[in-house]
């Protein structure tokens, strides 16, 4: 079976995304086109509003993050430059000073360095390194003639500007419910990514065969859950459990890739356990599209007995199977098999035990932001 490959798309989301950055950089220009001291240089530096209001995405609580960060690394950048012609201008003001300032400057330079997100410091937490470093490598080496310092302050003003008119456009997109959304929720994402693995290798097993193409196309949309999962803050709890899911399909999919089972393990084992089984799958694959669907505390699956009694058929065909091998009537299967036949089983099962505990947890989650609703607006009655 050829599984459809996904045609060249855009989504709505990234051209919303372009086109309220090009509200911002238009916005951004407009004084672009006032230049009140009719300075060219001053006009040359206005492109950094514009520039920076490109910055524009859709996630209030990032771009405000990021806007504080870019305009503290941007100011933190032009005092540098600022304090850093003041020294070298003192040491030579002549021809020299440039290389005063690069010398003055390549120490410090190692320690906003740090700033960098490759090197996972507690700095990258607080400022943008390349607003310093790009301000203060321009006012401080490759300043333009003049005046440096109003340079340097028009240059911040600008860029400052393009952050407001960022910053300002995504809150009021916030505050009047219009502001587009990626799409939905990591966790629900990661719940249908599940159900749609759980339901296709469950249903395709024990032919392992079959169906290659389409499981690998779910389990890479699974992992795209997983990421996006991690991007997020969730309760201990929520997060524990999704990674447990993630790992154990990953740990299924490599044992259903060793091969395929045995005639005689499908007759004698997989068949008759296959009745009490599916009515499992199918409350699992339900479970999971109502927590995708934000209704986990809809319905009550008791997926914990389920699974119990699925394990309890399971080894009780295993043994009338042992029990045919020893009367002759089958061939007895290799150990191996029989191991990892129950060991796919097994893990199908723990899944659903699994998905019951990631249910309930984002029961608790709800129950929780419900209590701590009614909490504050008790608070503000008061």
């Amino acid at each position: 079976m050829t599984y459809p490959i996904p045609q060249p798309s855009v989504s709505a989301y990234k051209l919303w995304t372009a086109f309220f950055a090009m509200i911002c950089a238009a916005i951004a220009s407009f004084p672009y086109f006032f230049n009140p001291a009719k300075n060219q240089l001053y006009a040359t530096i206005g492109f950094l509003a514009p520039y920076c209001a490109t910055m524009f995405m859709l996630n209030w609580e990032v771009l405000m993050v990021m806007s504080v960060k870019g305009i503290l690394g941007l100011w933190i950048g032009i005092g540098n430059a600022c304090l850093i012609h003041v020294i070298a201008s003192a040491i030579d003001d002549g021809p020299w000073c440039r290389l005063w300032s690069f010398l003055l400057f390549l120490p410090e330079s190692w320690f906003w360095a740090l700033a960098f997100k490759p090197t996972n410091t507690k700095l990258n937490d607080w400022i943008m390194p390349e607003g310093i470093f790009v301000t203060a490598t321009l006012g401080g080496m490759f300043y333009p003639p003049g005046d440096l310092y109003m340079a340097l302050a028009v240059a911040g003003i600008w860029a400052t500007f393009g952050f407001v008119v960022m910053c300002s456009v995504v809150t009021i997109l916030k505050v009047t419910h219009l502001l587009p959304q990626q799409g939905p929720s990591p966790i629900s994402q990661f719940a249908d990514a599940v159900a749609n693995v759980f339901e296709h290798e469950s249903g395709r097993f024990p032919d392992v065969t079959f169906g290659c193409e389409a499981s690998a196309a779910y389990y890479n949309d699974l992992d795209v859950a997983v990421e996006k999962l991690v991007s997020v803050a969730l309760p201990p709890k929520i997060q524990a459990t999704a990674f447990t899911i993630s790992s154990e399909l990953d740990s299924l999919r490599d044992c259903l890739a060793e091969g395929e089972f045995s005639q005689a393990m499908i007759d004698y084992v997989w068949k008759p356990f296959c009745a009490e089984f599916t009515h499992l799958r199918i409350a699992v694959s339900q479970a999971l599209r109502d927590c995708a669907n934000g209704n986990a505390e809809v319905g009550c699956y008791d997926l914990d007995d389920r699974a119990r009694r699925c394990q309890s058929y399971l080894l009780k065909c295993i043994a009338e199977s042992n029990a045919e091998c020893a009367r002759g009537h089958i061939e007895p299967p290799s150990a191996s098999e029989l191991l990892r036949f129950h060991y796919a089983v097994g893990t199908m099962i723990y899944v659903a035990i699994l998905t019951e505990t990631f249910r309930k947890a984002l029961i608790e989650e709800i129950i929780e932001a419900t209590r701590q609703k009614k909490l504050q607006n008790a608070v503000s009655l008061l």
